[in-house]
């Protein structure tokens, strides 16, 4: 029998890449439904000690379970609601924060040996102030919180049934062929290892930038404290953007001095967990390469929004991680390492 002719390099590259391609757009017309299943997924990951905890205590399982997911509403719910009351008070004095960071840059920009404009300046930060501007930012905010909160409901399910099926997942594991399964168990372990490392380090990340803001007087600390939580699982900038908003309010209420102190404390705190104790917990082999870091994170940034930056490692560790696996694209593995 004479063998068919195989399909040529430059047709499988295209193929690949429409498939890509392909891939890319559904991902985005489905974000809606992705997003709610990657955030159910890191609260399956947090949660899942505590219903391991509760299981070797001596509780049934459908106990176990239904007592961590409470304990996960609980918490979820009032850290919500503190955060929420923190935000309310912080848009409510937006405008007055804007008007005075134009007086005390008008103040800088006074004392300086060279004199400059910024055209176009003061109209934006006008506009921005008015009460137009401000009923629209309040509008937009509180639609997105009625959007978060619309997804809680779909969440919690997702986590649910994540627990439930947790129990009887290994033994299914069990049943495929053994390099299918230890592929799995790696994939799982690797994600698992990295969203409980750099949860625990964003939450330190956390405590100490609000604890620090709240000893020194400043405002908004848990606010402040949240911001530095959330944006530190954003890697390369999401350390520096936090930054921005309470230095922002340190230069409007406070000294030049006190701006000098907070923006040293961000630096070290962001250094000393960012620099060394975090990668020094995570490992070599956890890592992927800040080339490839910072494209993920445009990229899944692009396609899914705010939660797609926030879990760009994560999903790209797994990507490297099912390419590995594969010996014609372990190559691209390696590139991403």
């Amino acid at each position: 029998m004479q063998n068919r002719p195989g399909i040529s390099a430059p047709l499988q590259g295209l193929l690949v890449l429409a498939a890509v391609i392909i891939i890319g757009a559904a991902i985005v017309q489905l974000k809606a439904l992705i997003n709610p299943l990657l955030l159910a997924v890191l609260f399956f990951v947090l949660f899942s000690p505590i219903l391991n905890w509760l299981k070797r205590l001596g509780l049934p399982n459908m106990v176990a379970v239904f007592a961590t997911m409470i304990t996960m509403i609980l918490l979820v719910s009032v850290t919500v609601n503190l955060l929420a009351v923190s935000l309310e008070g912080f848009i409510r004095d937006m405008p007055n924060i804007y008007a005075q960071l134009q007086v005390r840059l008008d103040q800088l920009i006074a004392v300086l040996p060279v004199s400059f404009e910024l055209p176009g300046v003061d109209e934006q930060l006008a506009t921005f102030i008015n009460g137009e501007q401000f009923v629209d930012l309040l509008t937009t905010s509180l639609q997105g919180v009625v959007r978060t909160l619309s997804n809680l409901l779909l969440i919690a399910l997702l986590v649910l049934f994540m627990l439930l099926e947790a129990t009887h997942l290994s033994s299914k594991i069990a049943h495929l062929p053994s390099n299918t399964a230890k592929s799995l168990g790696d994939l799982a372990n690797n994600v698992k290892r990295y969203l409980v490392i750099k949860s625990f380090f964003s939450l330190l990340t956390g405590v100490l930038i609000g604890s620090f803001l709240w000893i020194y007087g400043i405002e908004y600390p848990l606010l402040m404290g949240a911001i530095a939580f959330l944006l530190n699982f954003i890697p390369a900038i999401g350390s520096i953007v936090a930054a921005v908003p309470a230095l922002m309010l340190v230069f409007v209420n406070h000294s030049f001095l006190d701006v000098l102190v907070v923006f040293l404390w961000y630096t070290g705190v962001n250094v000393a967990i960012g620099n060394f104790l975090e990668p020094r917990k995570m490992g070599q082999e956890m890592g992927v390469s800040p080339l490839v870091v910072f494209l993920s994170l445009l990229l899944w940034g692009w396609m899914l929004g705010p939660i797609g930056m926030f879990m760009a490692v994560p999903l790209s560790m797994t990507i490297k991680i099912i390419l590995s696996n594969y010996p014609p694209t372990r190559w691209l593995a390696l590139l991403m390492g």
